[in-house]
């Protein structure tokens, strides 16, 4: 049978039941001596086995903890085991790892959250706890800065260094912070944090809520108050006015403005308007909420459950080793979950809305993977000159009809070349915009207006400006 004690943050801070649990064990194993409340098993020596030599051992934390679960899983073989950790017990992912594997029985102790807000004398009702190697090491962590954070086993001046980069893009410098060290609390600045001694596996920081309009870096959360301070009584006149229609353009015309911030290889243009496409989304959820509709968190769970469900090869058991496999088993997860039968139902599903050349592009796109399409160019281009042969021919009740199949054959021949035909045109009228104005300040420097230049002195022009491109 396995127990885990939490031994608390200081010493003596491990409870009655705990210390009887330690006192009727068969074997007890201390995760690390060097934690504060280490001396407590000096006169259990003859039964404790400590794990600190697993911390050398072990590449990284996620090994590590790994490790620990499996050594106290065979110790138990021999008898209960009593498996004492810092703080609660409750908030150590060895811990985790091991009532996953194994029965646990968990005796809690003073968390790090309860023991930095003792000492800071905090009483909120809102804490956010994490610990530092989270933060630092990698994993793309959203801090919840509106709450009040406690960031734990702030072990060494090493992390500290690590974590005060960190939190210097969160916070900004001068936020100050509770540096709760043993038998000591300290107010310091952000920037001052391994600047100071005394670091142990029980330091923590605590760092207090920031109001929204002394937010330095804000997160997913800080958008949906601002909107809902928008929409609320009293609020923005306009932004409440909106409904699911009036505002439907905006979600296309930032696409497209991301799309040319791309285009333009603008990284400053592309953060403006992601922030922008985000921000439509979410403005339709919060009117969704208000209309009694849908809520941000069904939007975003079935956004979630969707990426889950259609990524088998990362979430599920099938394998793809390429981008190519990995987009075959997407779009084999879209239609089971859209329940596509045929080709045609997924045409089905491409929404009409789209810009035609785009629309033409991803039916086409699915009719070729379904096997109704040409093995080569060429198939494609004598299509292409019977389509021009057709428009040439044609009378004036017919042209659309045949300028529709002309355009619908040019973009089955980018698509064959791999050419996006959206993006492909909109370039080309950027190329035409461009020398079209070098032309006119030609004509304009040498002293003529350019509408009135013959068709043959424009043709020149135009092929000098394209000779110098």
């Amino acid at each position: 049978m396995i127990f885990v004690v939490g031994m608390g943050i200081e010493k003596g801070q491990v409870t009655v039941r705990g210390a009887e649990c330690i006192k009727g064990a068969d074997t007890v194993v201390v995760k690390t001596r060097l934690a504060r409340s280490g001396d407590y098993f000096d006169s259990f020596d003859g039964k404790c086995v400590f794990l600190d030599d697993e911390y050398e051992a072990a590449d990284d934390f996620d090994e590590l903890n790994k490790t620990l679960a499996e050594r106290v899983i065979e110790l138990s073989k021999n008898g209960t085991v009593a498996y004492c950790v810092p703080s609660s017990g409750i908030d150590d992912e060895s811990v985790r790892l091991l009532a996953r594997m194994t029965d646990v029985t968990i005796i809690a102790g003073v968390g790090c959250e309860a023991n930095a807000a003792a000492a800071t004398r905090t009483i909120t009702p809102v804490m956010c706890q994490y610990t530092a190697t989270q933060l630092v090491g990698g994993n793309a962590i959203c801090l919840d800065t509106s709450c009040t954070v406690v960031i734990k086993e702030v072990y060494d001046k090493v992390i500290a260094g690590e974590l005060k980069l960190y939190l210097l893009k969160e916070y900004g410098a001068e936020q100050t912070a509770w540096l709760v060290t043993s038998g000591n609390v300290e107010l310091m600045t952000v920037e001052e944090l391994d600047r100071r001694e005394g670091y142990d596996y029980g330091t923590a920081i605590l760092i207090p809520p920031i109001q929204l309009m002394e937010k330095r870096v804000f997160g997913f959360s800080d958008l949906l108050n601002i909107i809902y301070i928008l929409r609320a009584p009293g609020g923005c006149q306009w932004d409440r006015a909106q409904t699911h229609e009036s505002i439907r353009s905006n979600a296309v015309e930032e696409a497209y403005e991301l799309l040319e911030a791309i285009e333009k290889d603008d990284v400053d243009g592309m953060l403006e308007e992601s922030g922008d496409v985000t921000l439509q989304g979410l403005f339709h959820a919060v009117i969704a909420e208000d209309n009694g509709e849908f809520d941000y968190r069904e939007m975003l769970t079935q956004l979630c459950r969707k990426l889950i469900d259609r990524h088998v090869h990362i979430f599920g058991d099938v394998v793809a080793d390429d981008p190519a496999s990995a987009l075959a088993s997407w779009e084999a997860a879209k239609a089971k979950e859209k329940s596509h039968k045929s080709s045609s139902d997924k045409m089905d599903g491409v929404a009409s809305t789209l810009p035609r050349l785009t629309y033409a592009y991803k039916i086409q796109k699915i009719a070729a993977k379904s096997g109704f399409g040409w093995e080569d160019v060429s198939g494609v281009e004598d299509k292409l000159m019977e389509e021009m042969r057709e428009l040439r021919s044609a009378d004036e009740h017919n042209r659309e009809t045949e300028g529709g199949d002309f355009l619908f054959a040019a973009v089955e021949m980018l698509r064959f070349y791999g050419v996006d035909p959206e993006l492909a045109l909109g370039k080309a009228c950027e190329k035409f915009i461009r020398r079209f104005k070098r032309m006119e300040c030609l004509a304009a420097e040498r002293g003529s207006v350019f509408s009135q230049l013959s068709a043959r002195q424009m043709d020149e022009l135009w092929n000098e400006v394209k000779s110098c491109e």
